[in-house]
């Protein structure tokens, strides 16, 4: 279900049509999105990135582009990416954290006048270290995190960063319910410092990856300072079913360790070995169930009925520059009660896809039989073993991803809350959950159907040796229970 059900009709106009050729003035322009480190030095409860934050002993690779191609071989690959214009886009992780070598970078960047480089970064860092780094196309995304640094020391510290001459594209607010209560006050005081502030509904991720209901006072943040064409790709998700699009001829998606595609397909291949792939001249058929809400990339839609700008290599700026423009001539000029109006409407939307969701689930055959439960038992549940693998090998301090099943043999599902520990230690908890229909048709219990959980939680400073992580689900009575130690590897 879309807010917009009619202009969707051109989804199945698309698909008798033959797919446009890429405009003429965009066949030599390119964008690689390089996805270049998972080191970071916050640990934000919604971000999906597996963090690492520092080397190894061991000194093995880690998931960082200078751990696997020193700076002189990454510049020598871009030298063959064939285009007149080359926009970089540095993502992680933290691309700062590696000073030294990001540095070495863009200067090697700044010596290509073809090359304009994008970078994603939280802002903790010191600009007085790239003082000598030439920034005139150097465009930062500052994000803000108020459950790793306050909102005072971000002023200091974006303040800082435009003296010392980076170009601060935007600074971006990711309205998760962490943040929702800093809110008003950060987006009048970053404003009124003249940065543009984006506003970015949290995806459903990290410690949140089960949410999927946003609060009222969510949507109404995100109504008023966002476009209808972003709220339609960033909270309703539509299904793209084969929609034609021009990303893929446009863009790279590069790894840290080499390997590239052509955006939104799989199929990677090692650019330093093999070379960048070619690019299609044509729009494609989306491959994806739904966008994955990249501003730039639904806008490269073809026949976009909410969007109707020329075909473009769309960037921070150029965001920053729309946006500004619609808050200015439509959002400002709302009234209370037509932003309310937009987010039942919205609300609405979201409850039908999940309605639509929840009958798409297979039905659940009870047995006439039931498996006897394990006595003694008051929660009954399993972590998910990826790959066969009965623990989890991870590093002090590492993000690890979690999924499993938890029932009450009394209640059913879904328990009131899942808890995680280590020793005396909680370090995670999960409250939102989703449908395990084959756990409930092997005990044959219709209600334990809602038992699925999953989640990414940040381990604590562990010495190396084996752990026990405690699984500890709450019942609806506020009782706790546990099932058998799952084994976490330190290795160091």
């Amino acid at each position: 279900m879309s807010l917009f059900p009619e202009l969707y009709l051109t989804s199945v106009l698309q698909s008798i049509q033959a797919a446009p050729d890429l405009p003429e003035h965009l066949r030599d322009e390119v964008r690689v999105n390089w996805y270049m480190t998972q080191w970071c030095n916050y640990s934000c409860p919604y971000c999906p990135v597996l963090v690492f934050h520092k080397r190894t002993k061991s000194g093995k690779p880690q998931p960082h582009a200078f751990d696997y191609y020193p700076v002189e071989k990454w510049l020598e690959l871009f030298d063959t990416v064939q285009a007149s214009k080359l926009h970089i886009h540095l993502t992680g992780g933290e691309p700062f954290l590696d000073r030294e070598n990001l540095r070495a970078l863009l200067r090697g960047f700044a010596a290509k006048p073809r090359i304009h480089t994008y970078i994603s970064t939280n802002g903790a860092w010191d600009p007085a270290y790239f003082a000598d780094v030439d920034k005139s196309r150097i465009f930062l995304d500052i994000g803000f995190h108020p459950t790793q640094t306050s909102l005072n020391e971000l002023v200091r510290q974006v303040v800082r960063i435009r003296e010392a001459g980076f170009n601060i594209a935007i600074v971006n607010y990711v309205l998760s319910p962490e943040n929702t209560d800093i809110f008003d006050e950060a987006f009048a005081r970053l404003s009124g410092l003249g940065f543009y502030v984006h506003v970015s509904p949290m995806f459903p991720t990290g410690e949140h990856i089960s949410r999927e209901v946003r609060t009222d006072r969510e949507m109404e943040i995100v109504v008023r300072h966002n476009t209808r064409l972003d709220l339609h790709y960033k909270v309703i998700w539509p299904e793209m079913n084969k929609r034609l699009c021009f990303y893929p001829a446009l863009n790279y998606s590069l790894g840290w360790d080499g390997g590239v595609q052509v955006s939104c397909f799989d199929g990677s291949q090692n650019a330093f070995e093999h070379g960048f792939p070619a690019l299609p001249r044509q729009a494609v058929a989306c491959p994806q169930h739904s966008c994955i809400g990249c501003c730039e990339m639904y806008r490269a839609i073809v026949d976009e009925p909410l969007y109707s700008n020329p075909l473009k290599i769309f960037t921070h700026r150029d965001l920053a520059q729309e946006v500004s423009a619609y808050r200015r001539d439509v959002r400002s000029k709302m009234t209370d009660e037509e932003v309310r109006r937009e987010v039942r409407d919205l609300q609405a939307a979201l409850a039908t896809i999940r309605k639509k969701r929840s009958e798409e689930i297979p039905h659940v055959t009870v047995n006439s039989i039931k498996p006897a439960l394990p006595e003694g038992q008051n929660v009954i549940g399993y972590v998910d073993a990826p790959d066969s693998k009965f623990y989890v090998e991870a590093r002090s301090r590492d993000r690890i991803m979690l999924t499993g099943w938890l029932a009450s043999a009394h209640y059913g599902a879904p328990l009131k809350e899942i808890r995680f520990r280590i020793g005396d230690r909680q370090i995670g908890s999960v409250k939102e959950f989703y449908p395990r229909p084959d756990v409930a048709a092997h005990f044959g219990r219709e209600n334990w159907l809602m038992s699925g959980w999953r989640t990414m939680i940040y381990l604590p400073a562990l010495p190396p040796g084996e752990h026990g992580l405690i699984v500890e689900g709450v019942d609806p009575l506020g009782s706790t229970a546990s099932i058998p130690p799952w084994p976490v590897r330190i290795s160091e």
